[in-house]
């Protein structure tokens, strides 16, 4: 029912100027305010076509009022849930399955994927990444990459104790 990124263009983009009309200008009130009426009336019919209701509809003008609410109102429209509290800090060897999963799948690919594609998949299929994110996967791709760093760091001191 919702269309997201519908933008309002031509008439519904114009906005009534009866200044802008040679003879309203200098006419008077009932002129100017039937000439407003026929305008508003226009951009009401522009409204059922872009929102594509059939205006012999009986139920069309509650659709009408429907649409522009859920497009308008912030009251109407629904977001996800938050989460309360701290986010959840994955453990090693978590960042490790995610990040080998997701690079094992881009791998075996034959066309590119994503890694937010490659990320929804794998959350399909393994129920202990079924809240991984393609931000968890940068964020643990780069804390291995330190592990790694300071592994070998480690290493090289305990050789050199070692000799």
């Amino acid at each position: 029912m919702v269309k997201k990124n519908i933008r309002y263009v031509g008439l519904l983009n114009k906005p009534i100027s009866p200044d802008a009309v040679t003879g309203i200008l200098n006419s008077d009130a009932k002129s100017k305010t039937d000439y407003i009426n026929r305008e508003q009336w226009r951009r009401i019919e522009a409204l059922f076509e872009l929102f594509k209701i059939e205006g012999r509809d009986p139920a069309s003008w509650a659709l009408l009022a429907t649409e522009l609410a859920l497009r308008h109102v912030p009251g109407m429209k629904v977001s996800a849930a938050r989460r309360v509290g701290r986010p959840t800090r994955w453990d090693a060897n978590s960042m490790k399955k995610l990040v080998s999963a997701v690079d094992e799948l881009q791998s075996r690919s034959r066309i590119k994927i994503s890694v937010e594609t490659a990320v929804k998949q794998i959350r399909k299929v393994e129920s202990t990444l079924k809240d991984a994110t393609a931000k968890q996967y940068y964020e643990s791709k780069k804390e291995l990459l330190k592990y790694e760093k300071t592994s070998a760091e480690w290493e090289r001191m305990l050789s050199r104790l070692q000799k």
